[in-house]
């Protein structure tokens, strides 16, 4: 290996990256392609470059909620990959160099299967420890079990004043690494296809639901419900809502991921018809 130049990726170096990610099985790739720009844009990201400017390694940040940032993607080319942990340590310090100049002290990295996440050991190797199990769930097709309470309102979520409510219930419902911020809730306002909130009769923001589609997959984001109004069908109606609108996408399966702690979260999908499979995901953690 000659010596790379390791800097911050640019706007110029998206159709280099796009093409890793799409040609090569050496990448970790937790967005799509038409995120990448923007994604370079507002995270840390960092690029393993040879002498003639060709990009051999990158790595990047997705969820940024400072202190804690979660690691996204890192991607080789083919060519490189007896080179992949070599290049990822080149990467790591500048990388972190970055993410230490804009607040973050916690790395946060998740697979969806501990046995088959290439890049989980690597990083266990690397200092990161044992967070958290996660459940992976699915459900074919999108028959809705219960309309839920029919009295909540279910509409767009607005970032110009929903906002301060949602804050609100994930600080009453998730521990901080999985807790959005105001900035990745106003992301998430402009490209998420489905990103709706429960109000009750008296116009109280009581819970919110969000979902990605991708080709005939739905992926179910987020659910959360005030405590207050928790037990009282807010949670089924924000599915139903899920539910028509992956019917009306033409999604045929739905794939979610769960806190193995979260008995509530457990019940309420199973009811919904999701199954638990039979993988297991996971979540690494590593501070400053």
């Amino acid at each position: 290996m000659s010596v790379p130049t390791i800097r911050s990726l640019r706007r110029e170096d998206v159709d280099a990256i796009q093409h890793i990610c799409e040609q090569s099985p050496w990448v970790i790739m937790q967005f799509t392609v038409a995120e990448i720009e923007h994604l370079i844009a507002t995270r840390p990201a960092v690029g393993a470059f040879d002498t003639v400017g060709n990009l051999q390694a990158w790595i990047m940040a997705t969820t940024f909620t400072p202190p804690y940032v979660w690691l996204g993607g890192f991607g080789v080319p083919w060519h490189e990959r007896q080179l992949a942990m070599s290049w990822l340590d080149l990467l790591l310090p500048a990388w972190y160099e970055a993410l230490r100049a804009r607040g973050v002290e916690t790395i946060i990295y998740s697979g969806n299967d501990e046995r088959n996440d290439w890049l989980r050991l690597p990083l266990l190797e690397r200092g990161y420890d044992h967070l958290t199990t996660l459940r992976a769930y699915d459900k074919l097709g999108t028959h809705i079990s219960f309309p839920g309470n029919q009295s909540f309102h279910v509409r767009r979520f607005d970032p110009h004043q929903d906002i301060p409510a949602i804050l609100a219930i994930e600080a009453l419902t998730f521990d901080p690494p999985w807790r959005f911020d105001a900035a990745t809730l106003t992301e998430m306002a402009a490209s998420y296809p489905f990103l709706v909130v429960a109000m009750t009769p008296d116009g109280e923001l009581a819970g919110y639901q969000a979902s990605l589609v991708e080709d005939a997959m739905g992926f179910f984001v987020r659910i959360a419900v005030h405590p207050r109004f928790q037990g009282q069908g807010v949670g089924a109606r924000l599915m139903a809502a899920a539910m028509d609108f992956f019917a009306h996408n033409g999604v045929d399966r739905i794939l979610l991921n769960a806190e193995e702690k979260n008995a509530p979260a457990h019940r309420l999908y199973e009811r919904w018809g999701f199954e638990l499979l039979e993988q297991r995901g996971f979540a690494l953690w590593r501070s400053f």
